[in-house]
């Protein structure tokens, strides 16, 4: 049930913050303004504001960073917490000499001030990852969508979502990032993807047990009758046609470790893949 369920966003705007995370961004200390106006900014790139730290982090500075995930890429910066307010991070993204990077890091939800769960399974999950791999390529995280699937690992700049993380997995999931792949247990999908996209896109490279980050897919909608979608997808081993259905499943467990009542969830069911 894992496959298209990863967030979808474009980018993320990354703020360094060395206090214990809040539940929402918006009640940190940062200047409320600029964190408005980082908002607007995330909401025009089609993004999210994620607050990150590592054991590294001071009250002194802060490192903000844009990442975008559709060209793989991102930049960081560097200011005095106190002057955050003055940093035009859109000046930044637009400049000619801006220095764009694209060494794959990982974030880790720990916000337990939004849902218990992420902490009580991310930040296991998150320690694992900077014993293997250091304090530069984990940072640990505010909310980035999904707590029923925690813990949740996003590697970036790719935008690619793992959920259920536990410390087992761990070695595996970095063992393939190393190897340009994707670890397919823990999969939901790329962030840059509709729901209805991550599930083409999953039941695809599974077709072909391909999970190269760096295979492609085009998707082209042939038809749609109700909750039944035909597509071809053309691919670099071939083209395929596609057809799933839309369906609502009553889910038996509680979305969120706050939440009320039982919710539903939307899954594309496989009906079929045939060779064009």
């Amino acid at each position: 049930m894992l496959a298209g369920t990863a967030a979808t966003y474009q980018s993320f705007i990354l703020v360094e913050y060395n206090l214990p995370f809040p539940q929402k961004v918006t009640q940190t200390t940062i200047d409320a303004g600029w964190l408005s106006r980082l908002q607007a900014l995330a909401k025009e790139k089609k993004g999210k504001v994620v607050l990150i730290r590592n054991k590294h982090s001071t009250a002194g500075t802060s490192r903000v960073m844009f990442v975008d995930c559709a060209a793989r890429r991102y930049f960081s910066l560097v200011a005095d917490t106190k002057q955050l307010s003055l940093l035009d991070l859109e000046m930044h993204i637009y400049a000619a000499g801006t220095v764009w990077q694209t060494e794959p890091f990982f974030l880790v939800c720990t916000n337990g001030k939004k849902d218990k769960c992420c902490a009580k399974f991310g930040f296991p999950v998150f320690k694992f990852f900077e014993g293997m791999l250091g304090d530069t390529d984990v940072w640990e995280c505010t909310h980035i969508g999904g707590d029923r699937f925690a813990a949740n690992a996003v590697y970036l700049p790719f935008g690619i979502y793992y959920g259920r993380v536990t410390v087992e997995d761990i070695p595996e999931i970095i063992d393939h990032s190393l190897q340009n792949s994707i670890y397919q247990p823990n999969y939901r999908g790329i962030s840059t993807l509709s729901f209805y996209k991550q599930s083409v896109e999953c039941y695809i490279r599974e077709y072909l047990n391909e999970w190269s980050i760096d295979f492609s897919m085009q998707m082209h909608i042939q038809s749609q009758q109700g909750n039944d979608i035909v597509a071809h997808v053309l691919t670099q081993k071939g083209n395929y046609e596609i057809s799933v259905t839309k369906q609502l499943i009553l889910y038996p467990h509680y979305l969120t470790c706050t939440s009320k009542t039982r919710g539903n969830i939307t899954k594309y069911m496989l009906n079929h893949i045939k060779v064009l």
